[in-house]
């Protein structure tokens, strides 16, 4: 465990662009609540203390990461952001929790689903390597349109951020773009937080405002730039969300074909995070399977067959079927177009 790391996500926004009345972090992803990916990244990194910054129908959050991701209910704090006046605003309120915390405060938004633990632990590792009082988490993208740019300065350091809007015409053509992950001194942060105005038409508190002032009293400003710009993604629509659901996907397949398990056709496959399967196991296209499934080793599963909580054991064949909260016996033949319900 690192004892002296400290995690903050933020997730109390109400995701507009997603255009529903559902919590975008609680928006399914294979299976899985958006949230729950970043959850259980942080816990792999093993952090001292973790907190959850919540607002936006905070009860329903509160309720469904209790219901659909129990682990993680009593090993992250609440934090209730009653204004949404934004990241910097949002990460100010764990300030009496982290009042006397001397350590790192890793800052991370509950929407990029797609970051890895190890990507992370390098970012920290630099950050206390560098001695950094900010280190940000960056990246390059062809196309950088909406997303902060990285300032350099000639000797390649860190000058600052400067927002899409605010940006100049050269300003735009930087490839380096903030991810929105910071890794910071506490005392640094939140010496710095109180400072902060929001001289912006939205009337919001930015956490990238930090970063300039931090840079304008001289301290040292890191950047950890990462090659794997998929990795903080963050999903802002359905279009983002459906790309998330894509490189999820491909993920849990590739996962499984390595452990033994035969995917005829991964592009006409769908199978949830949750599920396990064991080796020899052929699972044909149009399979759908979902929930706490669990199958057997040496099984066939047919076309068009959709199986969700249930359980199969060793050498069962199913096809073009419905099989829900069932529990198939070893070397079972399934009769084509049964629909089965425990």
């Amino acid at each position: 465990m690192e004892k002296d790391l400290a995690v903050i996500v933020l997730a109390a926004g109400k995701g507009t662009r997603m255009k529903s009345s559902f919590p975008k972090i609680l928006h399914q992803l294979c299976g899985k609540p958006m949230i729950g990916y970043v959850l259980d990244v942080i816990r792999k990194v093993g952090s001292e203390k973790n907190f959850l910054v919540v607002g936006h129908k905070k009860e329903q959050v509160k309720r469904e990461i209790k219901e659909e991701l129990p682990f993680f209910y009593n090993e992250f704090s609440f934090v209730f952001q009653k204004e949404l006046l934004g990241s910097g605003h949002a990460v100010l309120q764990t300030e009496k929790n982290l009042k006397n915390f001397k350590g790192c405060v890793l800052v991370i938004s509950g929407d990029v689903p797609l970051i890895e633990k190890e990507t992370l632990v390098k970012l920290v590792k630099q950050h206390k390597k560098d001695k950094n009082v900010a280190t940000i988490l960056t990246t390059q993208i062809e196309n950088p349109f909406s997303y902060g740019r990285i300032i350099r300065s000639k000797n390649n350091e860190v000058e600052g951020i400067v927002e899409e809007k605010d940006a100049s015409f050269s300003q735009r053509t930087i490839k380096e773009i903030n991810s929105g992950i910071y890794c910071f001194s506490a005392k640094f942060l939140f010496g710095s937080l109180p400072l902060v105005r929001c001289a912006n038409k939205k009337g919001e508190y930015y956490l990238t405002d930090v970063i300039k002032i931090l840079k304008e009293k001289g301290n040292r400003i890191g950047a950890f730039k990462i090659k794997d710009e998929k990795q903080v993604i963050g999903i802002n629509d359905r279009i983002n969300l459906a790309c998330a659901e894509q490189l999820i996907q491909q993920k849990i397949l590739k996962k499984l074909m390595l452990k033994g398990v035969t995917i005829i056709n991964p592009q006409e496959t769908y199978i949830e995070d949750s599920v396990k399967i064991g080796k020899d196991t052929i699972i044909s296209p149009g399979v759908s399977l979902q929930g706490k499934t669990q199958i057997g080793e040496n099984c066939h599963i047919g076309h068009c067959t959709i199986i969700k909580d249930s359980y199969l054991g060793n050498g069962v064949k199913v096809q073009i079927s419905v099989l829900e909260k069932t529990e198939i016996s070893s070397k079972t033949s399934v009769a084509p177009f049964s629909y089965m319900k425990g």
